[in-house]
């Protein structure tokens, strides 16, 4: 399970339960300032695996260095792209939106929403958390 991208992950968590925590004085997850802050190009900064930060060069680690030169391109029209640099390929798009503090995504190959908890989003950073056998948390920059 080392070489994973952002939805490749996702891919895993199809038939898991995803538990989503709300919290009622957190204005930018969810509403409408939240949707329009997730448009854009995002680039893995920090992964967490079970609270602890994954290194990428340690044999042990879930991600290579490459996937943090991937992307994803989260578009106005509720489509997404994203760039898989491990393979240096694009990966099929697909569509996204939120709802309640929660991240859809759906693709061609998948049409069933994956659903990822909306942590955090700002002007810079998307913070999304995927749980699975392990609880994934990932911390994303802002590219444009």
């Amino acid at each position: 399970m080392k070489k994973i991208s952002l939805f490749g992950l996702c891919l895993f968590l199809l038939s898991l339960t995803v538990f989503i925590s709300c919290s009622k004085d957190d204005d930018n997850n969810g509403n409408e300032n939240g949707i329009s802050k997730i448009i854009g190009k995002w680039q893995i900064k920090e992964v967490k695996i079970n609270g602890i930060v994954d290194d990428p060069t340690s044999d042990e680690g879930y991600f290579y260095p490459c996937d943090y030169q991937g992307w994803s391109l989260f578009k106005e029209d509720g489509t997404f792209d994203e760039y898989d640099a491990c393979e240096d390929k694009n990966l099929p798009s697909g569509n996204w939106e939120i709802n309640n503090h929660t991240l859809l995504i759906t693709t061609k190959d998948f049409p069933t929403p994956i659903e990822i908890i909306l942590v955090e989003v700002s002007d810079s950073i998307l913070i999304l958390k995927y749980l699975s056998e392990v609880e994934e948390v990932i911390t994303y920059k802002r590219l444009d």
